[in-house]
């Protein structure tokens, strides 16, 4: 009798605690968390170790945004059941959601220990892939689909990871065999097309958009039809494409994406203006307006948005449109510039490459018949205003460029040859003496057309008194210098073959404060690149450079491995090696050739690059004749490096960071030129360590010996 009532009781404990639970779930569902949240009391009451009504609460409580009490939920929960597999996993969601995603890894690896399902694989992987680690994410995806190889759901979300690594051929070998698995999603066959698009197989992308489009859930449609657009204005359907917005615009679709918080693509302003272009300038052979539209939406394509292959892929459209209308408007040099900053994001684009053949094409017919001689631009000094010397012995710099349409062979300056970079930039130092200086400068082009400029410069003996330096004055204007600044510190490598490093990130977030506290930076237009793939570091450096005016001052620094090598030519190649680098594929490296085309276009009045890497030095062009006074003079734009390093190795803990940031912290000079911090602390690093620390112009990308200059706060 005892016994029966013994188990008539639990039974109706069991009851009441099931009708608990069913109320709980029941609330829940229709958003009324604080009704759900007292049923799930209730029912842990009757059972402390009823998993079910710890989620429920645990959901319920992150319904009403209170994270702080859903995770103290997990936390109660795993104290009463420490080997309950699935509490983990819940329990790192709640980090995932507060930011915390190195513990939101801990606890899906102690789930993995405790019972290793292909579920709980898969979701570290996908973690790990949502804080952009690829690789770690591949070897848990592949074991998950090891344990459960007909599951779609797994190999998509591989094929994820390998698009964001460019690995084309083993993303579109997942998403086919996920598609086999379950054909009738949608979205599967999005990716897919995504994967084509990456790759620059147009038609086989607009296939696979088209399947989508036929099956995908009203919830995607806006990921549909910018996927779509994409790669009909790569094959110039640009009344197609205009045809696909305009039927975005009309649908259900565009309200209810309109009422998101966040906005799909197509209702953020740069696509505005990206599509005026395409559907309303182009086809119309509005190239001048759609120019304008193009650069509009340059300008609002937003730097903080996150670098992903979708993201790379939209600025790539971008720049790849404003070199079809340059190309049009026979701007032959800018396209080049443009087409050569888009394949530096994504190296597989065929149509550019198949435009920049043609350009050159159309540039050889244009040398070969070119009979007008160059134009010489003399750039400093200014003859208009004279130049005033500071003693009969100083050297002064003659800073020019030649154009033409042939290119130029040789230039000359009073009989003396002198090298000529690829845009026709030429440097020269020259000793003046007191009175009239007359300076013959000739160019010829590769068709043997030849033009010569005489100019005038005025010496002046000006008596220095007890060594006194030149002040420095800055240029009056109503409009302050803006300064600009991407902070790149590689130093956690997914490749286990590349050595971890211990201090660049630190070394890049001390630089940002210094930055920030010391000097006119102002924190918004700080970017911090901290172990970041190859692809997020080029698309970052191109976009800043692409929207930086001639009021703009730009500083990248970079801290992490370097390598430099010899090509067949006998040139030493230089490149920065990111987190995401595998030793021994140049590739996945970032070239100083990388750089310079990044750089080229820009409009930005100075450019410092600062760089502790081992074999930073290959990044320039000597200037060992460049003089003092015109390295200090702001009006004339630079490109300047500063390298703890020359074509050598530099040890992770970096004298020449040490130095850079102390003569920073410590400097009380209202105007510091980058040349003058340099010097400050060069025999420093000399005299203790084996390093040899260089200062010069990059090479080829239009430095025209200006100086960077730091304005104090």
């Amino acid at each position: 009798m005892v016994l029966l009532l013994k188990i008539s009781t639990a039974q109706a404990q069991e009851q009441q605690e099931q009708k608990f639970l069913n109320l709980a779930g029941e609330h829940l569902s229709k958003g009324e968390f604080d009704l759900a949240i007292g049923y799930c009391s209730k029912a842990i009451a009757i059972n402390p170790k009823n998993f079910q009504a710890w989620d429920f609460l645990g959901n319920a409580y992150i319904g009403k945004e209170d994270i702080k009490r859903a995770l103290q939920n997990y936390n109660d929960f795993i104290l009463l059941a420490p080997n309950h597999a699935d509490a983990y996993t819940k329990r790192a969601y709640v980090h995932l959601i507060n930011g915390n995603s190195d513990l939101a890894i801990a606890d899906l690896t102690q789930a993995i220990r405790i019972n290793p399902k292909a579920e709980y694989y898969h979701t570290r992987g996908s973690y790990y892939r949502n804080i952009g680690e690829y690789k770690l994410a591949v070897p848990d995806l592949s074991e998950a689909i090891r344990l459960e190889p007909q599951n779609d759901n797994f190999y998509f979300s591989r094929a994820l990871s390998y698009l964001e690594t460019n690995e084309h051929s083993l993303a579109i070998k997942d998403m086919s065999e996920a598609i086999r698995l379950k054909s009738n999603v949608g979205y599967y066959y999005t990716i897919l097309g995504r994967v084509y698009n990456n790759k620059g197989e147009y038609e086989l992308a607009i296939y696979n958009f088209t399947q989508a489009l036929r099956l995908t859930s009203p919830v995607f449609m806006g990921d549909f039809y910018i996927d779509m657009i994409s790669p009909l204005v790569r094959t110039r359907q640009f009344v197609k494409a205009k045809e696909f917005y305009k039927e975005f615009l009309s649908s259900d679709v565009f309200a209810k994406e309109n009422e998101r918080e966040y906005k799909t693509y197509f209702l953020r302003d740069y696509y505005k203006f990206y599509i005026a272009a395409v559907g309303d300038d182009l086809p119309k052979n509005l190239y001048e307006q759609g120019l304008t539209n193009i650069n509009f939406a340059i300008d609002k394509f937003d730097i903080g948005e996150s670098n992903n292959s979708e993201s790379r892929m939209q600025y790539a459209d971008i720049l790849a449109l404003k070199g079809y209308a340059l190309d049009k408007l026979n701007r032959f040099d800018e396209a080049e510039g443009v087409f050569t900053q888009a394949l530096v994001i994504n190296p597989n684009q065929p149509d550019i490459l198949e435009a920049l053949a043609d350009i050159k094409k159309r540039s050889g017919i244009v040398a070969k018949t070119d009979k007008t001689p160059p134009a010489i631009e003399l750039i400093s000094p200014q003859t208009a205003r004279g130049l005033n010397i500071v003693s009969i012995n100083e050297i002064t710099q003659i800073i020019g460029r030649a154009k033409d349409a042939s290119g130029i062979a040789q230039v000359t300056i009073n009989g003396k040859i002198i090298k000529a970079e690829e845009d026709g930039l030429f440097v020269s130092s020259l000793p003046l003496k007191a009175g009239i200086n007359a300076i013959l400068v000739s160019a010829t082009d590769k068709q043997g057309n030849k033009t010569s400029k005489t100019f005038s410069i005025t010496g002046n003996v000006v008596a220095r008194q007890n060594n006194t330096p030149v002040e420095i004055v800055m240029p009056v204007s109503e409009i302050k210098p803006q300064y600009h600044a991407i902070l790149i510190a590689s130093q956690d490598y997914t490749d286990a073959s590349i050595p971890d490093l211990e201090n660049p990130v630190r070394d890049a977030q001390d630089l940002k404060n210094i930055l920030e506290s010391k000097y006119t930076f102002n924190r918004d237009n700080i970017d911090t690149l901290f172990n970041r793939s190859r692809e997020d570091i080029l698309q970052s450096i191109v976009q800043k450079c692409n929207v930086l005016t001639q009021n703009d001052n730009l500083i990248i620094f970079y801290a992490g491995h370097g390598i430099a090598e010899k090509d067949k030519f006998g040139d030493i190649d230089g490149y920065w090696i990111p987190s995401s680098a595998r030793k021994g594929i140049n590739a996945s490296y970032i070239s100083q050739d990388d750089i310079n085309k990044a750089l080229k276009r820009s409009n930005s009045k100075h450019i410092l690059v600062i760089a502790d890497a081992c074999f930073s030095g290959s990044f320039t062009r000597s200037l060992a004749d460049a003089s003092l006074g015109v390295q200090k003079q702001y009006d004339v734009p630079s490109r300047k490096i500063m390298a703890s390093g020359n074509l050598e190795p530099v040890p992770d803990n970096s004298k020449f960071l040490f130095y850079l940031k102390k003569n920073l912290n410590e400097n009380k000079e209202k105007y510091l030129t980058a040349k003058k911090l340099f010097d400050s602390f060069y025999e420093a690093i000399l005299n203790n360590s084996d390093t040899s620390p260089q200062f010069a112009a990059i090479r080829d990308v239009g430095d025209e010996g200006g100086q960077f200059v730091f304005i104090k706060k």
